[in-house]
């Protein structure tokens, strides 16, 4: 999967501007919280549907959709979704 450069060089820089207005403790926490979350969803999933194979998608259509459907990125919507651009949901 390639990514532009500039979305890398964007991603990147939002990801120094939490580091940096963050402390240590608060990203931790974040990051343990993200990590219970992605474990919740994982074990909501039916063991009977772990054969299923995906219809076709590439991996940055994938995070796309995961992160457009959840609204948040994982920081409560304060970053690159939907909610920051002012779209509606």
């Amino acid at each position: 999967m390639t990514m532009p450069a500039s979305e890398r060089e964007r991603i990147r820089q939002y990801l120094v501007e939490q580091a940096a207005s963050k402390g240590t403790e608060e990203l931790i926490e974040r990051v343990e919280e993200g990590m219970r979350e992605l474990r919740a969803a994982a074990l909501a999933i039916p063991p009977e549907r772990y054969g299923d194979r995906p219809r076709a998608m590439s991996g940055a259509r994938r995070i796309a959709s995961a992160t457009w459907w959840s609204g948040t990125c994982g920081w409560r919507g304060r970053c690159c979704t939907r909610r920051s651009r002012g779209a509606a949901g």
